[in-house]
This record gives C-alpha cells, sequence and structure tokens, in this order.
C-alpha cells in the first residue's frame, strides 16, 4: 500500500474529529516509524476500525498529541518536584492531571487583556473574580478597561476555537496516556515472565548439567573401581601360581630328601646284613 498523492490545493471540508482509537493508533505508529510515508502505511495496515485519514491529517493530529503531551509530562515533573511523602504513583498521576485540566484556565484567568466581545467594556470587581468557577469548562473572560484596540471579531473568534480544540483535546490525552500506560505495564509483566521463564530455563539447564557431570564422576568412579578389582584379580592370580610353584618345589625336595633317606636306609641294612654274614662265617 502506497500513500495518497499529494492533496488537492482546492478547499476541502474538514474531517471527523479523531477518535481514541485513532489517536492510540497513531501514537504507536509515530513510536515505531518516524517517515510520513511509513507512518501512513504503518495507521492504515494495523487499524481496526474504519478510517481513510490522509499523511497531512495524521501528521497534523501528531504534532497536537505531541504539544499535549509535553505539556502534560511537563505537569508531571512539576509534581514529582514537590516529593510530597506518602503519595503513589496514582496520586501524583491524578494530581497531574487536575494540574493539566486546569492550567489553561489559570493562564487565562491570570493572563487574559482582552474582553469577550467587541464594544463597550465593563470594569472588573472584586465580586466578579470571585464568581470565577474552576469547576465549568467554560472560561469567563475578565474585561480590562482602557484597552488601546478592541480585537477583531474573526481573531478572537480564532483564538477561542483554538483554546476549545486544546481543552476538547485533554480527555482525548488522558485516555491516550492511560492506554499506553497500560499497554507498558502489560509489556513490562512480558519481559518479567520472560526474565522468569529464561531463569527457570536457566535452572533447568543448570541442574541438567551437574546431574551429567554427577553421571560422568560415577561413570569414572565405576571404572576405576572395576580397573582396582582387575588389579586385585591379577595379584591374587600371581599369588596363587606362585603358591603353587612353592608347594610343587617343596614336594621335589621332600621326594628327593626322603628318596635319599631309603637309599641310606638301605646302604646301613645291606651293611648290617653283610656284616652278620661275615660274623657267620667266621665263627665256623
Amino acid at each position: 500500500m502506497s500513500p495518497p498523492q499529494v492533496e488537492s490545493t482546492a478547499k476541502k471540508l474538514r474531517g471527523n474529529n479523531f477518535s481514541i482509537q485513532e489517536d492510540v493508533l497513531l501514537v504507536f505508529a509515530f513510536l515505531n516509524v518516524n517517515q510520513d510515508s511509513r507512518i501512513w502505511e504503518y495507521y492504515h495496515q494495523w487499524k481496526t476500525f474504519t478510517s481513510e485519514r490522509m499523511v497531512s491529517s495524521l501528521t497534523n493530529r501528531w504534532l497536537t498529541i505531541q504539544l499535549c503531551t509535553n505539556k502534560f509530562c511537563g505537569c508531571l515533573a512539576q509534581i514529582e518536584s514537590k516529593n510530597e511523602s506518602g503519595k503513589t504513583n496514582e496520586d501524583k498521576l491524578n494530581a497531574t492531571k487536575e494540574l493539566y485540566r486546569y492550567s489553561p484556565k489559570w493562564l487565562a484567568i491570570g493572563n487574559n487583556q482582552q474582553p469577550k466581545k467587541r464594544g463597550r467594556s465593563e470594569a472588573s470587581s472584586p465580586s466578579n473574580l470571585e464568581s470565577i468557577s474552576l469547576e465549568d469548562d467554560y472560561i469567563p473572560q475578565v474585561p480590562i478597561v482602557n484597552l488601546e484596540r478592541p480585537p477583531r471579531v474573526k481573531s478572537e473568534k480564532v483564538r477561542l476555537k483554538k483554546q476549545k480544540s486544546r481543552e476538547g483535546t485533554t480527555s482525548y490525552i488522558e485516555d491516550i496516556l492511560n492506554v499506553m500506560m497500560e499497554e507498558r505495564r502489560k509489556i513490562s509483566e512480558m519481559k518479567m515472565a520472560c526474565i522468569e521463564k529464561g531463569r527457570l530455563v536457566d535452572q533447568e539447564h543448570e541442574m541438567a548439567q551437574i546431574q551429567l557431570e554427577d553421571e560422568k564422576l560415577e561413570i569414572a568412579r565405576m571404572k576405576e573401581d572395576n580397573e582396582m578389582e582387575k588389579l586385585r584379580m591379577e595379584k591374587l592370580k600371581e599369588e596363587k601360581e606362585l603358591m603353587m610353584m612353592d608347594t610343587t618345589h617343596s614336594f621335589i625336595i621332600s621326594s628327593v630328601l626322603n628318596e635319599q633317606h631309603n637309599v641310606q636306609n638301605l646302604t646301613s641294612i645291606k651293611g648290617q646284613e653283610s656284616n652278620t654274614v661275615n660274623s657267620n662265617r667266621a665263627g665256623a
């Protein structure tokens, strides 16, 4: 999809106001890309609603959102700089919303130097100032006497229209910020879940490594035991062979000795017999 061609210079009717869904999608488009044509493509690719916004319309709307967002961030910084103890983040956010909501009215009350309408001005009085209510959406103008030059009707209408437009976008910006904070919270929870899952995977991997090392050590120990048993059996075999050799040698020696003893006995007997015979012969 490619963005439409440059809009015609002929004057066209103003489109409908942006909805909260359009604003949220536009914010995410500008946060993800930074080129007008790509923003337009991103916007129309991911929209889940009916919208035929042009590139220039999206750009102008983003500038309005950015201006209001920067202003809201300034209000938040002002609240956080107070360092009030006991206040939660939700309390600070609510205080920021109140400050953001009423700051244009305070500025209008303090800095307004023009009457609401052209014509005869009326002198302000303390009762008029006290009757101003911050709860009203409409900001009453405080007339000042001795004006050098009354404003033009057209410029006054333009100013009021811009002011009303700025105030009208406040609720939209708050909704957008709430949606963005909710999305950020969900993303943070997803990141924490991924980190926790990664930790579990690491622990399982570490346990598997430890188990593998234990198995390797057990195999090495069994191998060593087998080697020791083999050496012991070989030693027993050698000792048995030595014992058999000693027994055989002793048997041979004993046999030789017995044979010699028998020979000696036989010789002695023969000698005695010979002596007896000789004696008998001599007596005869």
